[in-house]
């Protein structure tokens, strides 16, 4: 999940780009190709959560 702060966010996956605007968020499958960019003037900052897949034990 990534949570826009300030700023305007441009995620891209898989090629298709979008705009996240200040207090907006979004979710996605980080496992596949992805970037991240400032395409706006003002200064970006945003939150990021990543939920890792829990592992099963070897027992």
């Amino acid at each position: 999940m990534l949570w826009v702060l300030s700023g305007e966010l441009t995620p891209s996956v898989y090629g298709q780009s979008h705009a996240v605007a200040t207090g907006d968020a979004v979710v996605f499958s980080a496992d596949r190709p992805h970037r991240y960019a400032n395409q706006g003037e003002d200064e970006l900052r945003m939150v990021m959560v990543v939920s890792e897949p829990r592992e099963t034990p070897d027992h």
